[in-house]
This record gives structure tokens, sequence and C-alpha cells, in this order.
């Protein structure tokens, strides 16, 4: 009788060690990241496991620090998606993860975060979402003003033009137009922008120094006989002489790629907004 009484307790002691933490919370953020950085967020205790809502979200451990994420896009403009971490103590943490060309930030402490009581939306640096925000704000207003340029570029009947550019303290705002003169919906890819050598020197390559946008329009696809604007927010800059500022337009899964270049002419009659 004494051993099975034993054996009863011993059984119930294993059960009992390994059994899983109840869930204690469920803490919600928002977190934006991008395809060319790494994104970490440290989390108070040791992660158990990680649930991702798409493939485009690659997620991933550092070895040696069991409480430690990595994050990162695995392609750019992937849609709203959501993340779900659950740790050693019972916590579950979700994410609602969009994507962004430039993260201002890109190390995050939640132990810090927690501690000195944030909210939950406090997981996006407050200068970066106050300067979206504001960026979203001034490119409705731009798309708003009579265009003061008509710089165009068509090819396979789709046209980019420049219309307006305008400029806020360290940063211009491009306004273009893309029209669509076929059956066919042109679907975005990116738009690039880079300064480029104008001519190529005899046994030299041809230098390219991009510039990354502060903001993008969240325009995606322009209809069949269609027009869209966009307006992009990129660093303040000017062009060196014997240099080219290029913006070229891609097309996703297609060939009706076109470019226009823009002069110092351009910028210097860049207006307020």
């Amino acid at each position: 009788m004494r051993n099975i009484i034993l054996s009863l307790l011993i059984a119930t002691s294993q059960l009992a060690y390994s059994q899983e933490p109840p869930i204690k919370s469920d803490l919600s953020y928002r977190l934006t990241i991008g395809c060319n950085a790494t994104t970490i967020v440290i989390f108070p205790y040791s992660i158990r496991d990680v649930d991702r809502g798409i493939k485009d979200l690659l997620t991933g451990k550092v070895q040696g620090f069991d409480n430690v994420l990595k994050l990162r896009a695995a392609k750019k403009d992937f849609p709203l998606t959501n993340l779900h971490v659950f740790t050693a103590n019972g916590n579950v943490y979700s994410f609602q993860i969009s994507y962004i060309e430039n993260p201002l930030c890109t190390t995050f402490n939640l132990s810090q975060i927690e501690n000195a009581g944030l909210p939950d939306s406090e997981l996006i640096p407050a200068a970066e979402e106050q300067e979206q925000k504001l960026f979203s704000t001034l490119s409705e207003k731009a798309k708003h003003v009579h265009p003061f340029f008509s710089k165009h570029q068509t090819r396979f009947q789709t046209t980019l033009k420049l219309q307006t550019i305008h400029i806020i303290d360290s940063a211009f705002l491009f306004g273009f137009a893309i029209r669509n003169n076929t059956n066919i919906s042109f679907d975005i890819d990116f738009i690039r922008f880079y300064i480029k050598d104008k001519q190529k020197a005899k046994r030299s390559s041809i230098q390219e120094v991009e510039i990354k946008p502060l903001f993008t329009d969240t325009i995606r696809s322009i209809p069949a006989f269609d027009k869209k604007q966009i307006v992009v927010a990129i660093p303040k800059f000017t062009i060196p002489d014997e240099k080219s500022f290029v913006v070229e337009l891609y097309e996703r899964n297609g060939g009706r790629n076109t470019s226009i270049k823009i002069k110092n002419r351009h910028l210097l009659k860049a207006r307020r907004i």
C-alpha cells in the first residue's frame, strides 16, 4: 500500500512539473520592419515558440540568447500581418507587423518598455510614427496643388510625369502622375531614386548613389486607362556637376519600366507646402 501511495505522489509531482505555465497575459504591439535591416526584439523571458502570419516575415533566434528574436522582411511591401511569441513565463506577445522602407529604430527592449508602463502602441518609435503621419498628410495636400512641372517619359503606353516638387525642412516631396493607356493594369513594384555620372569615362564604370525614400505613397496599381498621383519624400539634396538625378518606375512582373531625369533647375523651383 505504501508503495502505491509513493508511486502516486511521484507521478503527480512529475505531472505538475511537466505542465506548461498558464497563459498570463496577451501583450499587443505594432511594429514596422524592412528588407535591408534586421530588427531585434528583446523579451523579458526565454522564447518558447513563435508563430508568424506569412512566410514573407522572416524570424530567427540569436545563438546564445534565448530571449532575443530577429525579424526581417523577405520582400518589399508585404501585406499587413501578425506575429505571436510565447515566452517561458506564460506570456503571449502579439505583434501587428507592417512594412517600411527605412526603419528608424531596429532594436526594441520589451523589458524596458513594460517597466516604464508605456502603452502597447508605443513599440513604434514616436518620432517615426509622427513623421509618417506628417508625410501622409502633406502628400494628400500636394496632390491638390496645380502642377507646375510637365517633365515626363512614356514607355509602352505608360507615362511617368513629374508634376510638383515641394520642400519641407530637410526633405523633398516629389509629386508624380502615372498614366496607363492600355487595357492591362500597371502594378507598381517600386520607384527608385539615384544620382549617377552623366557620362561614362573610358575604362571606368558608371558610379551610382541610391537615395532611399523617407515616405512612399500607398498606391500600388494603376487600372486600365486610368491615372494616379503618387507622392514620395526623399532627403534634401542638390545634384553635383557632371551628375544626373534619375527616377525609375518599375512594373511588378512586367517590362513597362520607365524613367525620367531631374535637373538642379527643377530642384531650385521647389515650393513650400
